[in-house]
């Protein structure tokens, strides 16, 4: 273990996930100085992988809970226990490919300001399988080193999916971005708010493995399993309104505001976040409306010219 890697710690927070915890596990063995899985009182078999794998590796630690206290508080917890200089979550279902981390922090280790480095993530099926999907974030090169509004335009224009949450992060700087409650779409308004407190790296000779594990699961239904999942088994649970992810996206960008000519800039990222996310469909309905009368007139204009 390189004396880089010994600056990285890699939590991964899992509840029953036997399947698979045990090959996530291997792939994070020879990528970070410390491994920490934060078991959420796994009764499957998940917890018996987990202990042996610690017993073997004297890097590798164990934490089950009595009982289970909800995704948002499993993935927080080894946040605030970290005490190396870089922190990593991995999906307890997902893999890291073959010389991940050091490629990233070397990155992180030239730029005092990087707060994210993430890789190129590619996408795999149930059986480990790759689906043709792949996440690539170019985009974030664009605005290293901007002032914190150009870098939060680029972030609420650019960023898809989330998967870049489990990224590498600069401990301190993820600590200090921290929302401390629950909600739907955490991990989005995290990003954005990261986004204004430091650069974000893309380094594509990294590849993180995303498993989706089910191609035929109903959005609407998963947003409801969301709403019980983050929250411990015994309180009730989340809204599903994505208000406070939309609030809280909007609430990160005038946070940086300092000046007139700031809210202006501000404003025209609000103006985005409700086209992306707020009146979406409406904007998506406009678009479509626009396009079919740009084809009706050219059409229209072919037909007069052909007479």
């Amino acid at each position: 273990m390189t004396e880089l890697l010994e600056k990285l710690t890699i939590a991964i927070p899992v509840y029953n996930d036997v399947k698979y915890i045990g090959r996530t596990i291997e792939t994070c063995l020879t990528e970070a100085g410390k491994i920490v899985i934060y078991d959420n009182a796994s009764d499957d078999g998940t917890s018996d992988v987990c202990a042996a794998f610690a017993k073997e590796h004297p890097h590798v630690t164990h934490i089950r809970h009595a009982e289970n206290v909800g995704a948002f508080e499993n993935f927080k917890r080894p946040l605030f226990d970290c005490d190396t200089e870089y922190f990593s979550w991995v999906g307890s279902h997902d893999l890291l490919g073959k010389n991940y981390a050091a490629p990233i922090l070397k990155e992180m280790e030239k730029d005092p300001a990087a707060i994210l480095a993430v890789g190129t993530i590619r996408h795999i099926d149930e059986n480990g399988t790759e689906t043709g999907r792949v996440s690539i974030s170019r985009w974030v090169n664009k605005t290293r080193n901007k002032p914190p509004l150009k870098r939060l335009a680029n972030c609420v224009a650019n960023l898809k999916d989330c998967f870049m949450i489990y990224g590498v992060f600069r401990t301190d700087g993820l600590r200090k971005a921290w929302i401390d409650h629950a909600l739907l779409g955490h991990d989005r308004v995290m990003l954005t708010k990261l986004a204004g407190h430091g650069n974000f790296l893309y380094v594509p000779g990294s590849i993180f493995y995303a498993r989706n594990q089910d191609k035929a699961r109903d959005a609407a239904k998963d947003q409801e399993r969301r709403t019980e999942v983050l929250v411990a088994a015994k309180e009730k649970p989340l809204e599903k309104s994505l208000l406070p992810r939309n609030l809280g996206m909007v609430e990160t960008v005038l946070s940086f505001v300092e000046s007139d000519k700031d809210l202006k800039k501000a404003l025209k990222i609000i103006d985005k976040i409700n086209r992306r996310y707020v009146n979406r469909r409406y904007y998506q309905k406009l678009r479509l409306v626009k396009i079919a009368a740009m084809l009706l007139a050219g059409a229209l204009l072919f037909w007069l010219w052909r007479i």
